[in-house]
């Protein structure tokens, strides 16, 4: 299949965009004192989530086994999706709703994720799709 690395370098970018934003604009709560809230693991677990899904699309651009690549798209869906539960549902977040980590962290984190999971899913597909049609041919 030609052009792997334009899939791969657009999907990297959700992740990098995870990564970078949670340590600068969308970062979780910060108390007046310095010291993070009740959201301040989530805010490094999305961090790393970020970093992971940077990461692994960016090795895709490398990887010539088409099973590996499916096999990673696949894991990409699934990150995507742990990305979206992350704030609030698998980490805790501070209980005001009003709250930083409310208002701007968890919103961003739903759509970026739901962005990783559907790209991932989106060229996923299309690297089975292509599997399949050279399998036949």
């Amino acid at each position: 299949m030609k052009n792997k690395g334009i899939p791969s370098l657009i999907a990297a970018l959700p992740g990098a965009f995870i990564a970078v934003g949670v340590k600068t604009f969308l970062h979780p709560c910060i108390h007046e004192d310095g010291s993070a809230g009740a959201c301040g693991g989530a805010g490094q677990m999305l961090f790393w989530l970020g970093i992971a899904v940077a990461a692994v699309a960016a090795a895709l651009a490398f990887m010539r086994s088409t099973r590996v690549r499916i096999a990673l798209w696949a894991a990409l869906t699934v990150v995507g999706v742990v990305i979206m539960l992350t704030p609030g549902v698998i980490m805790p977040l501070c209980m005001m709703m009003t709250m930083r980590c409310q208002t701007v962290t968890r919103p961003a984190a739903l759509v970026l994720g739901l962005l990783t999971a559907v790209l991932s899913l989106a060229f996923c597909a299309r690297e089975a799709m292509g599997a399949a049609k050279g399998r036949r041919a």
